[in-house]
């Protein structure tokens, strides 16, 4: 049975691709070493669920950061892997971003599907109920 994943049911997707961010993410901090997030990338994709019968479409707000370069770098890597898989990432500056997230959360439909948070905005969240 193919698994279609539609705006606001899509855990399967947003996990794989939340592992795809957070992999590239967590890599090195050092420009010399620019390949190793993409291999332990790969990797990370490989051992996510079946790609053949996840579709769908993930909506992300990542920062304005050179992470966020790594990651949609690495998006051509991981639509070879989960080709029914379309990944929209917004980008915007660091103090945007918390209320772009409030209006998500407070809107009857929300605008992103994964959430890159700052710690700091955890409890804030969390004591609000999103």
């Amino acid at each position: 049975m193919k698994r279609v994943f539609r705006r606001g049911s899509g855990l399967g997707v947003t996990a794989v691709v939340a592992a795809l961010a957070l992999t590239a993410c967590g890599g090195s901090t050092s420009t010399t070493e620019s390949s190793a997030p993409a291999s332990t990338a790969t990797s990370a994709v490989a051992s996510a669920p079946a790609a053949a019968d996840v579709t769908g479409t993930v909506r992300v707000l990542m920062e304005g950061v050179p992470d966020t370069d790594v990651v949609k770098a690495l998006l051509p890597e991981f639509n070879k892997v989960y080709p029914g898989v379309t990944v929209e990432i917004e980008t915007a500056a660091y103090d945007q971003m918390r209320d772009k997230y409030v209006a998500s959360f407070q809107a009857p439909e929300p605008t992103y599907d994964m959430a890159i948070v700052d710690n700091p905005w955890m409890y804030d969240f969390a004591q609000a109920g999103f």
